[in-house]
């Protein structure tokens, strides 16, 4: 009897690691999600100044002639 006992709370304790793991799991994807959206989004960024640079620096060389 004792034994089965164990047994069954053994299976509660998996359970409920496995429950949290799950959990856990869905957070880490949901992060990386964010992560590879802030990646693109500092990309893009990064892009359009670059852009801003050149549009500047041609401004300025058209000014010095």
């Amino acid at each position: 009897m004792i034994f089965f006992l164990g047994f069954c709370f053994s299976l509660l304790i998996i359970f409920s690691l496995t429950v949290a793991l799950s959990r856990l799991s869905n957070s880490v994807r949901t992060l990386d999600q964010m992560v590879a959206l802030n990646e693109k989004r500092l990309q893009d960024l990064e892009q359009e100044l670059k852009k801003e640079k050149e549009k500047n620096e041609e401004k300025t060389d058209h000014h010095r002639m």
